[in-house]
């Protein structure tokens, strides 16, 4: 009596085992691709938050620059840098903005046409961010 596997047993295991993997393969990509929004979101959001604290502790203008490479806060009067981070693209999420540019006072406060919505999305993973006037920010996501 031999004890072993046949070739049928191996192939069919195989071919489980190839199923589990092909079904598991787009599950994956999504988790990937909502990670890399939720990133790309969670970075324009905390240089938001930093930027809008330092314009009240400072109590000088701070703009905040939107594009696909880099987020940069800068105040307003010197051009002095606040802080700079890496934009949506570093995790090949794509986005839009409605301003590409926005102005917080010295007391964190929206100057001018200051309400902005920038969406994040990447694959069938979609963010977004929207800052009010009065230096609400809201994000929602699906």
């Amino acid at each position: 009596m031999r004890f072993g596997f046949t070739l049928v047993d191996l192939l069919v295991a195989i071919t489980v085992l190839g199923v589990i993997v092909a079904l598991a393969i787009p599950t994956t990509r999504g988790l990937q691709d909502r990670l890399a929004v939720q990133r790309a979101r969670s970075e324009v959001e905390g240089l938001y938050r930093t930027a809008r604290l330092a314009a009240v502790l400072h109590g000088r203008s701070v703009t905040l620059r939107f594009s696909p490479d880099s987020t940069v806060a800068r105040f307003r009067s010197d051009g002095q840098l606040v802080r700079a981070r890496p934009g949506p693209a570093t995790w090949r999420v794509s986005f839009s903005v409605s301003r590409d540019r926005i102005t917080l006072g010295p007391l964190g406060l929206g100057v001018g046409a200051a309400n902005t919505s920038l969406v994040f999305t990447k694959g069938s993973a979609t963010d977004s961010i929207h800052i009010s006037r009065l230096g609400r920010l809201r994000s929602t996501g699906s």
